[in-house]
């Protein structure tokens, strides 16, 4: 029984994912290039990111997210990065989806995301909310290519 139990939470969390993406193809991003100020994030309309400095020792990359009020960050996965996702909010309903889970994560609890790990982020709140997003190890280079990826596979079907 808790075999058949799994397997469901799993197969419904997957497809949750894969509703998110249109079913489409989940796209593998990177984000190179953190704003320093308050800045408008490609391809949004009240999305609002910026970099968080954990100085030159720490091997990461971080920065605060605001999500606006009833939306969604789109499916998406890391290739060579492992990720952290702390809300920030109080009163937080921020519900977080991978292929193998559904969690609606309350203020200050922590999520993580292993490499190559799908995971999409839907923000529930009557409200803009904002939370902390680590990537290990460092972001180096630059580019956003969040939009590139997802103009290549708007018509790209599973």
């Amino acid at each position: 029984m808790e075999d058949s139990r799994k397997t469901l939470q799993k197969l419904r969390a997957s497809t949750r994912l894969r509703m998110l993406s249109n079913f489409r193809k989940i796209p593998k991003i990177e984000v190179n290039d953190i704003p320093k100020e308050r800045t408008l994030f490609p391809g949004t309309k009240n999305d609002y990111w910026y970099e968080v400095d954990l100085g030159l020792s720490v091997d990461a990359s971080a920065c605060i997210y605001e999500l606006a009020e009833n939306s969604q960050f789109d499916a998406h996965y890391h290739e060579d990065r492992v990720e952290y996702l702390i809300p920030l909010t109080d009163n937080t309903k921020l519900e977080v989806i991978t292929e193998n889970y559904i969690k609606l994560l309350q203020e200050s609890e922590i999520v993580f995301f292993k490499k190559k790990e799908k995971h999409a982020v839907v923000n529930h709140s009557p409200f803009a909310i904002k939370f902390l997003v680590i990537w290990m190890p460092k972001m180096k280079g630059l580019g956003l290519i969040f939009e590139k990826v997802k103009e290549e596979i708007k018509d790209d079907a599973i």
